[in-house]
């Protein structure tokens, strides 16, 4: 059976992202992200998981000129919405996220409004909204951060210090609030997603942001072992299609709207 490490683990580890990497290292060789990207499929492993969590932490801190400020991350549906917050996490960086639904004005609030002064950006799809948006923002994009993290041997120091996800509301009251989600709360919320009923091998269908509500189940997730497919976004004939390929052991997350679409 497929159990999670014991949550009296959490008080011996160091937070969320140590907890994060060592669910990765249960099992190595198993997929954790499946996604296709420019016509190919891509595979990312546990293993090459952890590697990319702890190279982008040490880059970030290399990035970092101003200790107390935050960095923040717009980009779609791919990998690096995980594994940069986590590096973020790892790295003791107040750590923030564009919608990548959202609009360049509401990027220029939440920029001034979280303290970023670093923007990490997936120039496939974004380079134009973060120029409009980034005001004083220093801007690097996912392949800059990826090659300097290539190049960087992570330390055996933590680095970590307090960690903090600054999480903003949907705005549908005026602006976006941010709600800070401190590394004790990111750690529960984990452990309390490992309760629920896993299959033994989950594959995850990721079909909407994982840089925000999505992307909370991913920790919880790795801890039980689970693989993530991600979508380009939400096509109920593809995510149909999806299900019937990888059998009864699949999930899908989506909000009431999807999930009625696909009944």
């Amino acid at each position: 059976m497929n159990t999670p490490p014991t949550p009296d683990a959490a008080h011996r580890d160091s937070g969320y992202a140590r907890l994060i990497l060592s669910a990765l290292r249960r099992h190595p060789d198993r997929p954790a992200f499946r996604w296709t990207a420019e016509g190919r499929p891509h595979t990312l492993t546990y293993r090459e998981t952890a590697e990319r969590i702890e190279r982008v932490a040490a880059a970030l801190g290399r990035l970092r000129t101003t200790p107390d400020r935050a960095v923040a991350l717009l980009t779609g549906p791919r990998p690096e919405a995980f594994t940069t917050m986590a590096a973020a996490c790892l790295a003791g960086i107040r750590f923030t996220a564009l919608h990548p639904l959202g609009t360049s004005d509401n990027d220029a609030y939440v920029l001034r409004d979280s303290g970023a002064d670093l923007l990490i950006v997936d120039e496939t799809r974004f380079a134009e909204r973060a120029a409009t948006a980034r005001t004083t923002t220093t801007v690097v994009t996912l392949n800059e951060l990826a090659d300097q993290a290539a190049h960087i041997t992570p330390t055996t120091r933590d680095p970590r210090g307090p960690a903090c996800y600054l999480f903003y509301t949907g705005g549908t009251t005026g602006e976006p609030k941010g709600v800070v989600l401190g590394d004790r709360s990111l750690t529960a919320n984990a452990w309390a997603g490992t309760t629920w009923s896993w299959p033994e091998r989950t594959t995850f269908l990721i079909t909407t942001p994982m840089s925000h509500a999505a992307g909370l189940l991913i920790a919880p997730g790795l801890l039980r072992g689970a693989t993530f497919v991600i979508h380009p976004g939400f096509d109920p004939d593809r995510v149909l299609d999806a299900v019937e390929h990888h059998g009864g052991d699949t999930t899908v997350h989506g909000p009431p709207q999807h999930n009625t679409r696909l009944i």
